[in-house]
């Protein structure tokens, strides 16, 4: 018996160690098919964002106020090289340098006060408006904020430009980690909206399912203003769609976006729930949304493939109507861009495939004026404020290509009440 019983004993042991090693084998098999790429550059994750929600009947009832408010909500009218309002003056980057246009003077200039100052573009410590490698520009509660993609940072900067602070970082990966994949380095789309900056990037990530996340990219993130905490990720994006075509807009408790499906440039539109940090997918207006704004409850869009058919969704009804379609012709191929303010709807046209244009029409869906200033001579259409539609070009007589152009370029603007009697004039800011 006591044979039989070591030699009991040692089988069960042998079982246990192949138990062990099998575990060990099939464990590096998983590492090496989930986290390895075939180069050997480990593969991204998925992050996990908040839950998403489909069915109406479950979306959560808002409970804040929903109407517009200056000096925390996102302006419909944000550009990257557009001019930004502030009040009394209005803000705009061009190239390397921060600008100002103050509204009741019609002064603009520089946006530095140093006595003596040469505005060096070589040293961006001597100069408070040299701002090289800053993307995009907002206002909120007094201050102006945009985004250093040299240290990938949200910078908040004082309306006379004499201080900056970084807010922080906005890369969800350090900076020792970032692994280097593609050609092309960074770039990011972003919006301010009630205490958060809103904002996805990519950064040497590509389409393909391997790399689409890389170093944190393809997902909506956001994180306070007030620098208290960091980036928290709201939402992956669909794995190998054109994220370059998401737009993001805030309006009261919601974030806005849509989001493209894989292979395609268009798709449904989605819209974050601050208040119940939730996901809310309106299937209702199908799969090949481009463009859209939104007003009190009603969603303004339109398709990728008819942009030149504006959908209106009352949110109340659960019904969305064509509201209007826009008359095209050879000279007017309407672009799947739909910009807003308080009061009117903006629809961009183009002529052999470059901007010319942008349609003004009311909510209801009359049109009120044709804006054909916006081409190459005239300058590109860049802002708004309650009085005036402003777009920015070179300054008339001045030599475009000299070197210190961006010192050059000034606004230009169009009183909105002498737009509907097609006799708009349009005036000259003093530099």
């Amino acid at each position: 018996m006591g044979k039989q019983k070591k030699l009991l004993l040692l089988f069960l042991y042998w079982l246990v160690m192949i138990s062990l090693i099998g575990c060990k084998k099939e464990k590096e098999q998983s590492i090496a098919l989930d986290s390895l790429a075939e180069n050997g550059i480990k593969k991204a994750d998925v992050l996990k964002g908040c839950e998403i929600i489909s069915n109406p009947l479950d979306y959560t009832s808002v409970r804040e106020d929903q109407s517009y408010h200056f000096e925390t909500d996102d302006s419909h009218f944000a550009m990257t090289s557009g001019l930004v309002d502030a009040g009394t003056s209005m803000f705009y980057l061009k190239t390397s340098y921060l600008h100002y246009y103050n509204k009741e003077t019609n002064k603009c200039g520089l946006l530095c006060s140093k006595p003596e100052c040469t505005h060096s573009m070589g040293d961006s410590n001597s100069c408070n408006a040299s701002v090289p490698g800053y993307v995009g520009l907002a206002y909120a509660s007094g201050s102006l904020y945009t985004v250093d993609i040299n240290k990938i940072n949200l910078v908040k900067i004082a309306l006379d430009g004499a201080e900056r602070t970084i807010v922080g970082e906005l890369c969800t990966v350090p900076e020792e980690e970032v692994t280097e994949r593609n050609e092309g380095s960074f770039s990011i789309e972003w919006i301010i909206h009630r205490g958060y900056i809103y904002y996805y990037y990519t950064l040497y990530s590509g389409t393909t399912e391997d790399i689409y996340y890389l170093n944190g990219s393809n997902c909506l993130y956001r994180m306070p203003i007030d620098g208290s905490s960091g980036p928290e990720c709201i939402m992956p994006f669909i794995c190998e769609g054109h994220s370059e075509y998401t737009i993001l807009k805030g309006y009261g408790s919601y974030v806005y976006m849509n989001i493209a499906e894989k292979g395609k440039n268009g798709g449904y539109l989605y819209r974050y729930n601050i208040e119940s940090n939730k996901i809310e997918k309106l299937e209702a207006l199908g799969n090949d949304i481009r463009g859209y704004t939104v007003k009190n409850k009603n969603i303004y869009y339109s398709y990728f493939n008819e942009p030149e058919k504006i959908y209106c969704y009352d949110e109340s009804s659960g019904i969305s109507q064509l509201l209007f379609t826009v008359e095209e012709d050879e000279n007017h191929i309407c672009i799947s861009w739909i910009y807003s303010d308080e009061e009117h709807i903006y629809i961009k046209y183009s002529e052999e495939n470059i901007t010319k244009g942008m349609f003004m029409f009311d909510w209801y869906g009359n049109m009120i004026s044709d804006i054909s200033l916006i081409n190459s001579e005239n300058g590109n259409f860049c802002g708004v404020s309650d009085e005036c539609l402003y777009f920015l070009k070179m300054k008339d007589g001045e030599n475009p290509w000299i070197q210190t152009r961006d010192f050059y370029t000034i606004p230009y603007y169009i009183e909105k009440t002498d737009l509907a009697d097609g006799a708009y004039e349009i005036h000259e800011a003093e530099n």
